[in-house]
């Protein structure tokens, strides 16, 4: 149970880091084009 738990948690945290990493190129891609 701890395995299957830790690995949901490893894919958990990466896709919210990409989803935060893609945010920010999105933000700082607009800002450049302002």
């Amino acid at each position: 149970m701890n395995a299957i738990m830790a690995t949901a948690f490893i894919i958990y945290n990466t896709s919210t880091d990409t989803a935060r990493l893609g945010g920010l190129a999105d933000r700082s891609g607009n800002q450049l084009s302002e």
